[in-house]
């Protein structure tokens, strides 16, 4: 059973939020803004509300509380869990022979060196956002009801039974 999916943030504006340049495809964007807000973001806000959530951008129908989480906790996380997973899916390609690194003529990519610092820094950045998304709903709560609902078939928001976002 196939969902369609909605996404939190644009193509544009995880482009223009990030350091992701506007020449990587916005296919690979879009596959791995998928796997971020599964990965990162439901797992934090739980099924019920980020169901909610995916609802309310995809109808325009947020609430002013809704629409304050999501422009001002979850896109920053969102775009630096994007920019992590590019560092990686950017330059790998998976090919019917193999998996390989993807080269350009007039680009020199980062020695193993620097792309681990890069993407330690970024990890740190995340982990930042992360924490402050997941202190702002600690702290508001009673703002967001679906955040303290159960549901038997979803994931539970951090913290409770049948949360996933430890592993993150």
């Amino acid at each position: 059973n196939i969902r369609i999916m909605n996404y939190l943030i644009d193509l544009a504006s995880v482009k223009e939020l990030s350091y992701v340049h506007e020449n990587v495809e916005n296919e690979l964007v879009r596959k791995v803004l998928k796997r971020s807000q599964d990965m990162y973001i439901e797992p934090i806000v739980g099924t019920d509300l980020y169901d909610r959530l995916l609802d309310g951008v995809g109808n325009n129908n947020l609430t002013a509380n809704e629409l304050i989480l999501v422009n001002d906790y979850i896109i920053m996380v969102l775009v630096i869990s994007v920019e992590l997973r590019l560092s990686d899916a950017g330059t790998t390609e998976i090919r019917n022979i193999g998996t390989g690194i993807a080269r350009e003529q007039s680009f020199e990519a980062n020695d193993p060196n620097r792309m681990e610092r890069t993407k330690d820094m970024t990890y740190k950045d995340l982990t930042f956002y992360k924490n402050r998304l997941k202190r702002y709903l600690c702290e508001n709560h009673l703002l967001y009801p679906l955040f303290d609902s159960s549901n038997l078939n979803g994931i539970k928001p951090e913290g409770k039974a049948n949360s996933y976002s430890q592993n993150f």
